[in-house]
């Protein structure tokens, strides 16, 4: 955004106001598609494309990749948020969501109680686009596997070795191509800012649990 806000995997758009998405792409030629405002893009790595559109509803829109692109591709989701001009506003200077738009990870489990700190941080992997990337099975994706990694010594690309605990943890999640294990590609994007504390927090409780 134009003051710097960023955002993973949801965005917000006021509504009856024209709107310009300028995009590229990390690795693989994706697809973006607004099947609700009838609109779709192809987006290409080492060049920009363009998709421009006015929002005339208030809600929110399911936003898919409509080119396989990988083994991820199923799970790359994402939300618009089509809000009040004043609602918009509102959230561009204080990056608060406005009433009615809920955070995975500020809903209650299915008894009606609140969620554990792990269950939160299963909530937030999805709605941040996490599972995209990391498996929680074991299996393989574009990065490193969650299950059994905690507390396991990996190796990484200069072939040094770190062991994953909370620290190594936030501070992938923060700034990615610090300290990548070997065999995978730098093509995380960094969450600083992107991320408070208890949603960091919540997402090192998930990847703990997974044994």
């Amino acid at each position: 955004y134009a003051n710097g806000r960023k955002t993973m995997n949801e965005f917000y758009l006021p509504k009856g106001k024209p709107a310009k998405l300028i995009m590229t792409s990390e690795d693989v030629i994706h697809s973006f598609s607004l099947p609700y405002s009838r609109v779709k893009q192809d987006v290409q790595p080492g060049m920009y494309t363009y998709i421009s559109f006015e929002p005339t509803l208030v809600g929110d829109q399911p936003v898919y990749c409509t080119m396989y692109c990988g083994t991820g591709h199923s799970d790359m989701l994402a939300t618009l948020h089509v809000v009040e001009p004043e609602d918009y506003q509102r959230w561009l200077d204080t990056g608060k969501a406005p009433a009615g738009i809920v955070a995975a990870a500020a809903k209650t489990a299915p008894g009606g109680g609140p969620l554990s700190m792990a269950d939160k941080g299963k909530a937030l992997s999805a709605s941040k686009g996490c599972i995209a990337c990391h498996s929680a099975d074991g299996s393989p994706k574009v990065g490193p596997t969650w299950k059994g990694v905690f507390g396991k010594d990996e190796e990484l690309q200069d072939g040094t070795k770190v062991k994953v605990d909370e620290n190594y943890i936030r501070e992938s999640i923060v700034n990615p191509t610090a300290k990548i294990v070997k065999g995978f590609a730098p093509s995380m994007p960094p969450f600083a800012g992107l991320l408070n504390d208890d949603e960091i927090n919540a997402l090192i409780a998930y990847i703990k649990s997974l044994k």
